[in-house]
């Protein structure tokens, strides 16, 4: 009984971490891409169309983003594209961040 709750203890900090934050958010990214997949050209998705603010946005990014063209919905493409950046920036800060403290 003690072991076990040692190595819970144990096992907390790393989900602290910056590279441990990281990849709890690669995970989740990874299962909503998994959802994606699955509910592709469902009309469930229509709730995120975009408010102006958005609209701008996109037509401000759309040759970029008609690069990138994995779903059938353009909803999920743009989702995937702005959570897929934000997933990789994020990476990239966190590993700078931890090799920076290992000095």
């Amino acid at each position: 009984m003690y072991k076990a709750e040692n190595s819970k203890k144990a096992a907390r900090p790393f989900f602290r971490s910056n590279v441990g934050k990281w990849l709890l958010h690669l995970t989740v990214f990874s299962i909503f891409q998994i959802i994606f997949m699955l509910t592709d050209g469902s009309p469930f998705w229509s709730f995120l169309n975009p408010n102006k603010v958005g609209e701008m946005l996109q037509d401000n990014f759309k040759p970029f983003f008609d690069q990138i063209q994995i779903y059938s919905s353009t909803h999920l493409n743009y989702v995937t594209v702005v959570w897929g950046t934000a997933v990789v920036v994020h990476g990239v800060i966190s590993i700078v961040k931890s090799l920076h403290n290992n000095k």
